[in-house]
């Protein structure tokens, strides 16, 4: 887009001036109406439709992944960490007596 941009017919700028150098190169180069604004159109729709495109492939490549790892049946899979027990549910004695009421 920036030789778009470079090559259009700019407004002039404050007090007559020709746009130079970096603003040049801006969107603002361009005059209201001119059919160079369909290259921007068209660039950011491109743009977008790569994006989804690119984050719909991802989703496909995570939940294969998350399906993989899901069909492993390994305890580590199954793990609950439990914090702040009671201190007479510390033992496995305590656990089993708790379990079995």
């Amino acid at each position: 887009l920036l030789p778009i941009n470079a090559t259009a017919e700019g407004p002039e700028g404050i007090g007559g001036t020709v746009l130079k150098g970096f603003n040049r190169l801006m969107m603002s180069n361009i005059v209201n109406g001119s059919d160079k604004f369909w290259a921007h159109w068209v660039a950011i729709y491109a743009i977008s439709l790569i994006t989804i495109y690119f984050f719909w492939k991802n989703s496909l490549d995570y939940v294969y992944l998350r399906h993989s790892f899901l069909k492993e049946q390994k305890v580590n899979n199954f793990v609950a960490l439990v914090t702040d027990l009671p201190e007479d549910l510390t033992t496995s004695a305590g656990l089993k007596r708790r379990m079995t009421e």
